[in-house]
């Protein structure tokens, strides 16, 4: 199976981190904490939106999921403006998560060194509904890893 999407930025997905942040604000503002405290948190909340907005993270990415073997999956992401910028890994699908219009899957990467588990979050908005369906194909068949009876 082999899944070639163009992901773009999700309005779904900025329509719930505003309503998330304005709910944590007017927590915040309404607390009995100190004014200091309230200072402190609303800098910090202002310092992640403004991570977010300039880490790239709402920029168009290409993606390619390519079903290799058994559990084993190899992507590649480019993103458009920077063409050279490929990121190429291969890792088993460890989890996957879905609602009717979210996706999240769960990549566990194994190399010599170190076990890493990269996770992708997919909105509904962000692929046409071809892949979409796709996607959907591939939850409703996936089944996780059969664990080692040794490893118990």
């Amino acid at each position: 199976m082999q899944i070639n999407a163009t992901i773009q930025p999700s309005k779904m997905q900025w329509g719930m981190t505003i309503v998330a942040f304005l709910f944590v604000v007017l927590l915040s503002l309404l607390s009995t904490l100190p004014l200091l405290a309230k200072v402190v948190l609303l800098l910090g909340l202002a310092g992640y939106a403004f991570y977010t907005y300039y880490a790239g993270l709402h920029q168009t990415r290409l993606v390619q999921l390519i079903h290799m073997d058994r559990q084993v999956w190899r992507w590649v992401t480019v993103l458009p403006k920077a063409p050279l910028a490929e990121n190429k890994a291969e890792g088993h699908l460890h989890s996957l998560h879905r609602v009717g219009w979210v996706m999240v899957l769960g990549f566990r990467i194994e190399s010599s060194s170190k076990c890493q588990i990269r996770y992708w979050v997919i909105w509904r908005d962000q692929v046409c509904a071809d892949d979409w369906r796709r996607l959907m194909v591939l939850a409703r068949f996936w089944t996780p890893l059969e664990m080692n009876p040794s490893k118990r």
